[in-house]
């Protein structure tokens, strides 16, 4: 297996919660992703990486298995913060309007979408 050092990183990580956490990654480091029981998935279980429970994220000091440092549990998504990475923004404005007369109610809607892509910045507190 080839191996190449890798440079020291920052990972964002999207909880089960819905929380967010910051590692930062020793130079070097091997990371894997995957349920936290590896193997049969039709158990009911929520070890074995159900949408619910989210999966691990295990981080090695090197390319080798036995090397583990950290293992971070109910993991829904993660990426380095250098990516750049936008989500997609509705704007919905508009009016109803109810009109009643001697043959009941009419209503008329008027709605307007925009559709933007906005920045995901993380929340950082700089300290001066």
């Amino acid at each position: 297996m080839k191996t190449f050092k890798t440079k020291q990183r920052t990972l964002l990580l999207n909880m089960a919660d819905g929380k967010d956490m910051k590692i930062t990654l020793p130079e070097g480091a091997r990371i894997t992703f995957g349920p936290t029981i590896p193997g049969k998935r039709n158990q009911p279980n929520p070890a074995y990486g159900s949408d619910a429970s989210g999966y691990s994220l295990r981080i090695y000091e090197d390319a080798k298995n036995d090397s583990l440092i950290a293992v971070f549990c109910d993991v829904r998504s993660f990426r380095d913060i250098t990516l750049p990475c936008s989500k997609l923004v509705l704007r919905e404005a508009g009016q109803t309007l109810w009109k009643s007369d001697e043959d009941g109610y009419k209503v008329e809607r008027e709605v307007k979408v925009q559709k933007t892509f906005q920045d995901l910045k993380l929340l950082e507190t700089s300290k001066t």
